[in-house]
């Protein structure tokens, strides 16, 4: 996965003036002296950045002269076992988008369903837990085939495991590398059910949830990175055959609606 530039590939930016004349190498400046509307930033270039990252489940890989992060999905009882962190975001916020770059393996098997990355607040509801008021989640998940869709633990929710709002025309395909960009934009009040959360992949926009009460109180705002991905699941139905992988780059979560594309 290349290196993207995203001085000249973002969609509708809120405050970019000065992003339309900073590459990403020279982003990374930047980024650290608090400028811009950046809250997270990792391309893996620098050992600054892939310090860390190496578990057991996760391995740095150099691929055509750049870092990706590979995943790797061991079969277990409940699907693949976990692979999961919360990154808190530099500062709480009301609108974000978080973009990265996913490539499935040729080898990959979706299985049922399984999670890939989102947005969080407060304590971050997931995992089938009670409704909370201070907590809310967004992430992506794929289906059976790859079938793609946001997946919301939200303060409405219908299913005591999460909500979600499934792509009409888009599903995932093993082999292939995609833009993932996922735009929330929290409820304007606490009663007020009117939050938005958009999918995108390669900038066009793929599924989308309106009217979401997201968080129930007014101090829970957007303040983490939800690093999830497994298969699963409850039971081994969600298990793929083997080890299946994932390769991972290009994490980049911007305030407001910043869909960043190659």
């Amino acid at each position: 996965m290349k290196k993207r530039d995203i001085g000249k590939n973002v969609y509708k930016s809120c405050c970019l003036c000065i992003a339309f004349a900073v590459g990403f190498v020279g982003l990374a400046d930047t980024v650290k002296a608090g400028t811009l509307d950046v809250l997270y930033y990792n391309h893996f270039e620098n050992a600054s950045q892939r310090a860390g990252w190496s578990t057991q489940y996760l391995a740095l890989k150099e691929r055509t002269n750049n870092w990706e992060l590979q995943a790797k999905y061991v079969p277990s009882s409940r699907g693949s076992e976990r692979i999961t962190d919360e990154v808190n975001l530099s500062s709480k916020v009301r609108s974000a988008t978080l973009n990265y770059d996913v490539r499935f393996h040729s080898k990959f098997e979706f299985v049922r369903t399984g999670k890939l990355h989102g947005l969080g607040g407060g304590s971050a509801t997931t995992g089938c837990n009670a409704k909370t008021s201070r907590g809310w989640s967004a992430r992506v998940i794929w289906d059976v085939n790859g079938v793609a869709s946001i997946y919301v633990y939200h303060q409405n929710r219908v299913s005591s495991c999460g909500d979600r709002w499934t792509a009409q025309d888009f599903r995932f395909e093993a082999g292939k590398t995609y833009r993932v960009s996922l735009y929330v934009s929290l409820n304007s009040a606490p009663n007020v059910a009117d939050g938005i959360i958009e999918l995108y992949v390669d900038g066009v926009k793929i599924a989308s949830a309106n009217g979401v009460r997201l968080s129930g109180r007014s101090d829970v705002k957007i303040d983490k990175f939800l690093f999830h991905t497994f298969h699963g699941g409850s039971n081994s139905s969600y298990s793929p055959t083997k080890n299946v992988f994932t390769y991972f780059d290009n994490f980049l979560i911007m305030e407001g609606k910043n869909i960043v594309m190659e």
